[in-house]
């Protein structure tokens, strides 16, 4: 039997790609470094890898790996064989670690939400395409996906959930752009993530927390002479949540009835119509909220 040689190595993210490296014994490794052995089975041109614990050191890998016996190619096909169904799964979970453990600038960890988001997507995204490994999925996986959802929810929301399955695919590795459907891609600026549409259905990027409506009367005296309005208001707080790892722009859109003035602060970026426009910019895994007031203005009949 041929002498197959174990190399301890690790597999860092270099210019946007993991790639395996080997481990450099001089080198203060992190304590929480998930070392690999590799190994090339005889007969094959697909290597082999084992990830040992994390944060088991330098020195327990080194030693892992000197006594670290190779299966033979048919027991390698047999642990495959087990393991495929786990593989995408392992990702997923390693994936989630790496949300639960990123920090936004501030110093604060990811929204609680946000990892939900992340949690459940990934979940049904994985249930649905049944495939054991991210190198697997294909166009039409998408497509199968997307029609799921679009069964369901409003595109605009379809294109938020993509969002989310993007940044799992880019961290398997996957270029999420070489998968795109015809049917989401983008049609304006990237970097705004969704519109205020159907968002009843999609309260993990953004919903109403609260509507509340209020009447009171109110005095004017104008060149002496008093007038009396019944005023009528209504005011409505949205909430956005970036689920992605930069930052992004919502698009807000709130419908003014007729005679209805926005007086609330920030005003509209713009009116288009009877729909005022905003814009809320939001950093990753942040949660921004958009408070949104409007009166009317009745004059009452002194008789």
């Amino acid at each position: 039997m041929k002498n197959i040689v174990v190399k301890l190595v690790t597999r860092p993210t270099i210019k946007g790609k993991r790639q395996f490296v080997p481990v450099n014994p001089k080198h203060n490794y992190p304590g929480d470094t998930v070392f690999i052995l590799r190994w090339l089975p005889e007969g094959t041109t697909t290597y082999r890898t084992k990830t040992l614990p994390r944060g088991i050191g330098l020195k327990m890998a080194q030693m892992a790996c000197a006594s670290f016996e190779p299966p033979t190619v048919k027991e390698a096909k047999e642990e495959e064989q087990h393991s495929e169904a786990a593989e995408f799964g392992g990702q997923r979970s390693a994936f989630l670690l790496d949300k639960n453990t990123t920090f936004k600038k501030d110093g604060t960890p990811l929204d609680a939400d946000t990892i939900h988001s992340y949690e459940l997507v990934t979940a049904e995204f994985i249930k649905v395409t049944g495939r054991t490994k991210a190198g697997q999925i294909t166009k039409q996986d998408m497509r199968n996906w997307i029609i799921k959802l679009k069964g369901r929810m409003a595109h605009r929301s379809v294109c938020n959930l993509y969002i989310l399955v993007a940044c799992f695919l880019k961290f398997c590795g996957i270029d999420h752009k070489t998968l795109l459907p015809q049917l989401i891609e983008p049609q304006s600026d990237p970097l705004v993530l969704g519109d205020r549409v159907d968002a009843r259905r999609d309260d993990a990027i953004c919903h109403l927390e609260s509507v509340l409506s209020s009447h009171h009367v109110e005095e004017k005296i104008t060149d002496g002479q008093r007038s009396r309005y019944f005023v009528r208001v209504a005011e409505q707080e949205y909430v956005v949540q970036n689920p992605t790892d930069k930052p992004a722009v919502f698009i807000v859109h709130h419908e003014i009835p007729e005679n209805w003035i926005v007086d609330s602060d920030p005003q509209p970026a713009s009116i288009d119509g009877s729909t005022a426009v905003f814009r809320l910019v939001a950093e990753p895994g942040q949660r921004v909220r958009l408070h949104v007031g409007m009166h009317r203005s009745d004059s009452i009949n002194p008789n």
